[in-house]
């Protein structure tokens, strides 16, 4: 990881004054035909990050603030649409955290005082739910037969 910047300083300053009012910044990153969009700030209140997979970045960001105004800490299960998407626990590794979560690694260090360099107290301390979305026949990237044609999604690896 490199060091911060000034305009990541910024950046930084400004993530956490919308995370102290709104409870969760959504950043949105694109990569080809893929999109992704995931939380920053949640871990500060106890909560997982999310992430969601999808080359539709409005779609994803509404996603994500639908489930976090949804979210209830008793049933996280019920603050999801019925039959439309489930949650996977990620493994948080280097490779997730460098290459698509660069800004909540960032932002964790910045309130944490942690040195910018040092990746293990993220890994150590942060949970990364992917919300994932079925496909037309409700299968799941997991599920066999799944039609990536009409939801197409990277599916992180399941935690083990």
């Amino acid at each position: 990881m490199s060091p911060v910047d000034d305009k990541q300083l910024m950046r930084m300053i400004e993530c956490h004054q919308e995370v102290l009012s709104e409870g969760y910044v959504v950043q949105t990153v694109q990569d080809g035909q893929h999109g992704l969009a995931y939380t920053i700030g949640r871990f500060a209140q106890g909560l997982p990050e999310l992430i969601v997979s999808s080359p539709d970045l409005a779609f994803a960001r509404k996603f994500i603030d639908y489930v976090c105004q949804h979210w209830s800490d008793d049933s996280v299960e019920a603050s999801l649409p019925r039959g439309y998407c489930k949650l996977i626990e990620l493994k948080v590794t280097d490779e997730l955290i460098e290459d698509y979560m660069t800004d909540t690694y960032h932002y964790f260090a910045f309130i944490s005082q942690f040195p910018v360099h040092s990746l293990h107290p993220v890994k150590r301390s942060l949970r990364v739910l992917q919300l994932v979305y079925g496909d037309r026949a409700g299968r799941f990237p997991s599920d066999e037969g799944y039609d990536q044609r009409n939801s197409p999604q990277v599916a992180f690896a399941m935690k083990v």
